[in-house]
């Protein structure tokens, strides 16, 4: 189901694809996250995953200073596994 909102310009617009529950449909979830409200302002939201920025870093540590391979594995696992285990393995910035 397209929902479109009633005070959308004519002409061309970006699609936003969204997700919603099993027991809800587009204008219940429209209504619920306030998304065709005309009096907000535009926002954009834009999340950072930090495992693959972990990793990318103990990459490059490991090529330029091969000798600590050890300790930058060890660093590398403990960090991913405390992301994992207190959900911090993403950062949502608006």
């Amino acid at each position: 189901m397209l929902d479109e909102p009633a005070f959308r310009e004519p002409g061309l617009a970006p699609m936003l694809v969204l997700l919603h529950g099993c027991h809800q449909d587009a204008r219940d979830f429209a209504f619920g996250t306030r998304m065709n409200d005309p009096n907000k302002e535009p926002t954009m939201n834009m999340t950072l995953s930090l495992a693959p920025l972990v990793s990318l870093i103990a990459g490059i540590l490991i090529l330029l200073v091969p000798r600590l391979l050890n300790y930058i594995v060890a660093v590398y696992l403990i960090v991913i596994g405390l992301l994992g285990l207190f959900g911090g393995g993403s950062l949502h910035l608006r």
